[in-house]
Parts: C-alpha cells; structure tokens; sequence
C-alpha cells in the first residue's frame, strides 16, 4: 500500500472522493488487522512516512502500518529495476517501494490513491510488473475478496 493510502487516514474528508478512499483503505486494513489480508511494508514506505511534519499524524499512521505482516528492506539487488521505472518517470521512492514490494513479497497488487502514479503505472504495467490499482476500485471489482469476508 502506497504511502498516499495510509495519509488518506488523516486527511480531512471534506470531499466525498476521500471520504470513499478513508473507508476504502481502513477497511482494507481492517482485513489485514484480522488476517484476511496481507499488509507489506518497506524501509521505502517507512521512510516517507516519517517524513510527515504532524507528529502526531506520523505516529497515527506508523500505527496502522503497524499491522504489516511482512517488512521488506530495500538491497542491492532491486537498483537496477529502481533506476529503471526512474528513467521512465518515476520518482525514487515510488520506484523503490514499488520495486520492493513486487519483488520480495509476491504481492499481487500496490493500492494507491495518487492519480499521477496510478495513471503512470498502467501505462508501464510491462515495467512495474504488479498491478497497481485504487483502494476503492480494489474493493468494488474484486468481489472474490469481500464475499470471502
């Protein structure tokens, strides 16, 4: 999960676009909470996070992605498939969670509510190598995962 789902947490849900993305993500992590889901999270995802300048919203939201049930540390051997969606467009952090969760965690699919990487991902689906969707979207077409719950 892309660091722009776990801000959606803290945001202020005046529109109804992020109030669907807020309910969204928190079931999702409701699902991983009890096991229904696998949540991955990296040094990348980490990293940004703290970057946050509310500390009080960092700490909010390290404690949702306290829920991750596996933890990928970035290494040498994913900079060069990092230093190619780069050259494409990427940016760093992107390229590097993105890299990282698809390579060390057979993850299926990298939800995210940045339009801008979500349009971009899609169109370099070759590159990035994972599927990359809307939380929302996420829920609403695979079915198989809410009937299961």
């Amino acid at each position: 999960m892309h660091s722009s789902c776990f801000c959606r947490i803290v945001d202020d849900p005046v529109q109804y676009r992020l109030r669907l993305q807020t309910e969204a993500v928190v079931s999702i992590l409701e699902f991983c909470d009890r096991g229904n889901l696998m949540l991955v999270s990296s040094d990348a995802l980490e990293f940004k996070l703290q970057k946050i300048r509310d500390t009080g919203h960092c700490d909010q939201i390290l404690a949702f992605l306290g829920a991750a049930n596996i933890f990928i540390e970035s290494n040498e051997n994913i900079e060069s498939r990092v230093e190619t969606l780069c050259n494409i467009g990427f940016t760093c952090y992107d390229s590097l969670h993105l890299v990282s969760i698809c390579r060390s965690s057979g993850s299926k699919i990298f939800l995210t509510t940045d339009d801008r990487l979500l349009r971009k991902a899609r169109s370099y689906i070759n590159d990035v190598k994972i599927s990359v969707a809307n939380p929302v979207n996420w829920l609403m077409d695979d079915q198989e995962v809410i009937q299961e719950f």
